[in-house]
């Protein structure tokens, strides 16, 4: 199972546990270069990640195949949605110093069920023909939203979250789904925006409602005598159906820590009674923390 480096945090203050903000150039330099080095498979990035695309384009990015996402919405009174795309995309490839890109992911789906749906569709189509863009895909929060555009728009690629709390994916069989449908699945959200990283003492004060639970992972990572960073990669890399996981990181030091404990194999305990539905906790777009998170 290959590693995706996430990369918001090039052009945003980005993260729950992000204590020193949008990462500089020379430590972007330094974090691409661990990637290069580590065997990561593709730079994920999007329009919506800031200066995100503009700063990779700038840097050595060692020729890794970019993954990006269009806009999260049209411009109000756009009335030519497949010349937007296209748009979109050319200015996408023009910051980041490529003539294609490995695949692109709508970053709302909800974009799909609009009345531009089927244009963005036939824009999106018509670049891959045109080997501009390899692979078409979805951004998504549940398979509901992907069985919701299937009418119309089947994905190359869709990218969810699947973590130690948020177990949806694989105990409601959303993983086997996908995969027998032919779709390639990347997870994001892994260390659930380093929430799971967190010393309990830094875990800031929305999640109290949800201590028991966070305290129960902290224990069960203590007596385990595993890291948590190990765990949560390993958790993900039992889903047999999963390509690839999103990571994200502020330094080039977490990345070789990532790195290390992906390739690291362990017994991991039982993390059933771990699995959480309440969507304040596990969709970090429903978090309400000052200037922590987007």
């Amino acid at each position: 199972m290959a590693l995706i480096l996430g990369t918001a945090q090039f052009g945003l203050a980005y993260g729950v546990a992000n204590q020193s903000g949008q990462i500089a150039h020379q430590e972007a330099q330094a974090i691409l270069d661990v990637a290069a080095a580590s065997g990561v498979m593709a730079l994920d990035t999007a329009v919506a990640y800031g200066q995100a695309e503009q700063i990779l384009g700038q840097l050595n990015t060692h020729q890794l195949p970019f993954i990006s996402k269009l806009p999260v919405q049209l411009p109000a009174g756009e009335s030519n949605c497949e010349r937007w795309v296209v748009e979109q995309v050319e200015a996408s490839l023009k910051r980041l110093n490529r003539s294609s890109l490995a695949a692109l992911l709508f970053h709302r789906p909800e974009q799909l069920l609009s009345t531009a749906g089927p244009s963005l569709v036939r824009a999106l189509n018509e670049l891959r023909n045109a080997g501009v863009v390899h692979k078409l895909g979805l951004s998504v929060y549940s398979y509901a939203q992907v069985q919701a555009v299937l009418p119309f728009f089947r994905p190359d690629v869709v990218q969810l979250p699947f973590n130690v709390l948020d177990q949806r994916a694989a105990q409601l069989g959303w993983f086997k789904q996908m995969h027998s449908e032919g779709m390639e699945i990347h997870v994001r959200s892994a260390f659930l925006q380093g929430l799971l990283l967190m010393p309990p003492s830094e875990v800031p004060a929305y999640f109290a409602p949800w201590q028991n639970v966070l305290s129960q992972w902290h224990e069960l990572c203590a007596q385990s005598a595993i890291a948590a960073q190990q765990i949560c990669l390993q958790h993900v890399k039992q889903q047999p159906e999963v390509s690839a996981i999103v990571v994200g990181v502020d330094s080039s030091l977490q990345l070789q820590q990532i790195a290390q404990a992906h390739q690291a194999v362990a017994s991991l305990p039982s993390l059933h009674n771990l699995s959480m539905l309440d969507e304040g906790l596990i969709n970090p777009s429903n978090w309400k923390i000052q200037e922590r998170t987007s």
